[in-house]
C-alpha cells in the first residue's frame, strides 16, 4: 500500500505515519515548516518512505511533490492551520491563508493525486474537526475550512 499524508510532522499526522507504517509499502510523507518535528516523526517508522517540504496552498509545489511519487493507494488530508480571532477582528489575509491551506491545499493534493490512484481500492481521507459541525468563538475561518471537507449527505 502507498500511502500520502499530509500534515505529517506533528500531530494526529505523526500519529498516522508511525501507525501505518507497519502496514504500509511506502509513505510519502508532506511537511511545511518544521524540519526537527519531521525528523522526530521519521524517527519511529518501520516502512520506506520519501518526505517532501511542501506549501501545499501553491499548486506548483504540490505539481512537484506529484511529480515524484509513482502511484498512490491512499491519500490523507491532514494538513490544517489555524490563525484564530473574532470574526469583527479577523484580517482577509488570515481568512484567506486558512482557506488556502485547510481547503485549497486538499483539493490540488486531490486533483494531482487522483491521476496516480488505481481504478478500485484507492481511498482520500479528509480530516475535519468537530469545529466543522459545532463552531466556536474566533475560529470562523478554520471552522469554514473544515466544513469544506466534510461529507455531503
Amino acid at each position: 500500500m502507498h500511502v500520502v499524508i499530509t500534515g505529517a510532522s506533528r500531530g494526529l499526522g505523526r500519529f498516522l505515519a508511525r501507525g501505518l507504517s507497519t502496514k504500509s509499502e511506502k509513505l510519502y510523507l508532506i511537511y511545511y515548516k518544521n524540519d526537527e518535528k519531521m525528523r522526530e516523526t521519521v524517527e519511529g517508522i518501520s516502512a520506506r518512505y520519501d518526505i517532501f517540504k511542501c506549501d501545499i496552498s501553491q499548486e506548483s509545489e504540490v505539481v512537484r511533490v506529484f511529480q515524484q511519487i509513482p502511484e498512490i493507494d491512499v491519500l490523507i488530508n491532514n494538513t490544517g492551520i489555524n490563525e484564530d480571532a473574532l470574526l469583527e477582528n479577523m484580517e482577509i489575509d488570515s481568512w484567506k491563508k486558512v482557506i488556502d491551506v485547510n481547503l485549497t491545499g486538499a483539493f490540488l493534493c486531490c486533483k494531482h493525486a487522483v491521476p496516480k490512484m488505481r481504478k478500485f481500492g484507492s481511498h482520500i481521507i479528509n480530516i475535519s474537526s468537530v469545529v466543522a459541525q459545532t463552531g466556536s468563538i474566533g475560529v470562523v475561518n478554520y471552522a469554514a475550512s473544515r466544513a469544506g471537507l466534510e461529507p455531503s449527505e
